[in-house]
């Protein structure tokens, strides 16, 4: 059908707390039925596309490069940007700085990286200290914050493979999220694995699926696809419900 199935959060070797090489994690997401991948390794840009062409596999899984931006000095969370450009020749092969931002010029810095960039606000109450709704003492209920507070992000990770056995934090993070749109933001609902390993943290586990028109299935696609809400979010179960005929 029209589903593919998406890991936006995932880490490999990049990250300094991940060993996996690239060409498992494209392995093991492949594996998985995972249809589009986004690497996200801490404050370096990584792509997968390399280690797709080596195993085969770059017919099977679609991929563009990304980062997550890991911030330090002040530190107030954790925040995926992609498409990016992978630039080997500067720092980091070109992320974002990390240190001395604000929310608000981290995520200017985000998107100047390409028109098509965007901003995932990951595990945003996950402890000890790494969730910017946490951080910035966000009220789930009227959505007040500290006033260094940004809401301009597109993306919002209700669900981290980390919380796949707390179905209680899974179950409030999703109803600040319907908070968000009933106070009148729009931002996209995504659920990824988050994983670091192989084993024990599966990749793709939750995910997220996108609904791409057929023949259309190129990554750009994807991502428009994707900034405009035509997504859901999963740990297994798949339902689609029409009202009216319209999905």
């Amino acid at each position: 059908g029209p589903w593919v199935g998406c890991d936006l959060h995932v880490h490999a070797a990049p990250s300094p707390d991940s060993r996996v090489s690239l060409a498992d994690r494209v392995a093991a997401l492949a594996a998985e039925g995972v249809g589009f991948a986004v690497p996200t390794d801490h404050n370096t840009v990584t792509d997968y596309g390399p280690a797709l062409a080596a195993l085969g596999l770059d017919d099977t899984m679609a991929t563009l490069p990304g980062v997550e931006v890991t911030t330090w000095d002040p530190q107030f969370g954790h925040f995926n940007a992609f498409p990016v450009p992978s630039q080997p020749d500067l720092p980091d092969h070109g992320a974002p700085r990390y240190t001395q931002q604000s929310p608000a010029s981290l995520f200017a810095a985000m998107r100047a990286l390409g028109p098509d960039t965007l901003v995932q606000v990951n595990h945003p109450r996950l402890e000890p200290d790494v969730g910017y709704f946490n951080l910035l003492q966000r009220d789930a209920r009227t959505g007040a914050a500290l006033p260094h507070y940004s809401p301009d992000f597109d993306l919002l990770e209700v669900y981290n493979g980390f919380d796949i056995g707390r179905r209680a934090r899974v179950d409030a993070l999703f109803d600040e999220w319907l908070g968000l749109v009933a106070l009148g933001r729009r931002v996209v609902a995504t659920g990824s694995s988050d994983s670091h390993n192989i084993r024990y943290q599966w990749a793709g586990y939750p995910r997220t699926y996108v609904a791409v028109p057929p023949g259309a299935r190129d990554p750009r696609a994807v991502l428009r696809a994707l900034r405009a809400g035509r997504a859901f979010v999963t740990n297994g179960p798949f339902l689609e419900a029409t009202v009216d005929g319209h999905g």
